[in-house]
């Protein structure tokens, strides 16, 4: 199960689901913030027919509204009360827009808004929207190649944490959403 913030969540993951020929079940709460999305999943966590419960959080507006710090003790507080459940948080900073260009290139700076992003998304989508249909279809092929800057991108922070520059909590360029992909590819391969 994957609870997400928006309906372009929704319909990338609706997508995979489809084009892996598995059952992805992306959820939408009422109110699409991390604490309705933490008690979401909370509550809906059923192990008897998910396997495992991906929260996809977008920290653009958490950072904008200062509640970064709020909402890292959220997030550590629902990983230890499920911390025996199968419980994954996946984070882009600033959206998962992010994501979408680490298909075509490698960045990582201060990411205050998701609309930089999806400026920068345009130059190879040029008519890239929020909940555009078919946007698996345009990233298909290149999902490695996001991966691998994902990664490079996580490092860069990591490195960075280390050495001072920035800290957990500041609002520069990444994502975990090459965790979730990695593990929908793992579970398609093993239905198969």
């Amino acid at each position: 199960m994957i609870i997400g913030e928006g309906e372009t969540e929704q319909t990338y993951f609706k997508e995979i689901g489809s084009s892996f020929k598995i059952k992805v079940d992306p959820d939408l709460p009422s109110k699409p913030d991390y604490e309705n999305i933490f008690k979401r999943a909370e509550a809906k966590f059923d192990p008897d027919i998910h396997l495992h419960v991906f929260c996809l959080i977008d920290l653009d507006y958490i950072h904008r509204n200062k509640k970064i710090g709020e909402y890292y003790t959220a997030k550590d507080k629902i990983l230890n009360k499920l911390k025996k459940k199968n419980l994954t948080v996946i984070e882009s900073c600033p959206c998962i827009e992010y994501w979408f260009l680490l298909h075509f290139e490698y960045t990582y700076s201060p990411a205050y808004d998701c609309s930089e992003i999806e400026n920068k998304l345009k130059r190879h989508i040029p008519d890239y929207k929020k909940n555009m249909q078919g946007i698996y279809k345009q990233l298909y092929g290149l999902e490695q190649k996001a991966s691998m800057h994902s990664k490079k991108a996580k490092k860069h922070r990591g490195d960075s944490i280390l050495k001072g520059i920035c800290t957990l909590q500041s609002n520069v360029t990444h994502t975990d959403v090459d965790i979730l992909i990695s593990y929908i590819k793992d579970h398609a391969q093993k239905r198969q």
